[in-house]
């Protein structure tokens, strides 16, 4: 599908209202790059080729999947390493919500989090590998805590992409990773948002124009 617009974020607009999808999830090919040209003469519209494809089907959760994970994760309580229980285990969205709790909640959780986030780390690959889902670790309610937390700090990166045009969050990883992105995308849909990876293996989330992310 071919798009032409003024600039390149508005053809990419353009592409995602026609597709009925995320601007953020548009690929294409550009095309033709847009020019002011000199004293408004030879102005330039952006082109794009649009890669189009089929909407990615929504992962179903079904009742043996939630089921099976159920098992799996009593089997891995059943060792007995700590006094803790799963108290609840439900379909949300587009992930399973899993809860622990107990005597040894802060021994799970650990110093700064740590364990909790291996713990969930584990997890989350085991789900992904085995039954291609997410999953949303609470133990007592130390994420709740962190979601909290960070709903003051994701107000502000929202505050300075609406001043400064675009922001780079800073290092963020498991399930917070995924609670920003969501927020931000959802927060600026036109805008690009994606994960930044760094060299020394930690992630961020980068807010920008679209044009700005076809020159790198």
């Amino acid at each position: 599908m071919r798009v032409e617009a003024k600039t390149l974020d508005e053809a990419i607009i353009q592409a995602s209202e026609k597709l009925g999808v995320s601007a953020a999830m548009i690929k294409y090919d550009l095309i033709q790059r847009p020019s002011n040209g000199f004293l408004g003469l030879f102005r330039k519209n952006a082109i794009i080729q649009v890669q189009t494809q089929a909407k990615k089907e929504k992962k179903v959760i079904t009742d043996d999947i939630l089921e099976n994970i159920k098992k799996d994760i009593q089997k891995l309580l059943d060792t007995k390493l700590y006094d803790i229980k799963l108290v609840d285990i439900s379909k949300c969205d587009d992930y399973i919500y899993i809860k622990l709790d107990g005597k040894d909640t802060p021994l799970v959780i650990g110093k700064d989090g740590k364990r909790y986030k291996a713990l969930s780390y584990m997890l989350h690959n085991f789900a992904i590998l085995k039954y291609d889902v997410f999953i949303r670790l609470e133990v007592g309610n130390y994420l709740q805590e962190q979601i909290e937390q960070m709903e003051n700090y994701i107000l502000s990166v929202i505050d300075k992409v609406e001043k400064y045009g675009k922001y780079t969050t800073r290092p963020l990883d498991g399930t917070l990773l995924k609670v920003v992105l969501d927020r931000l995308r959802e927060a600026f849909p036109n805008k690009y948002v994606g994960i930044k990876n760094h060299q020394n293996g930690s992630k961020a989330i980068t807010v920008g124009d679209f044009i700005e992310q076809q020159n790198r």
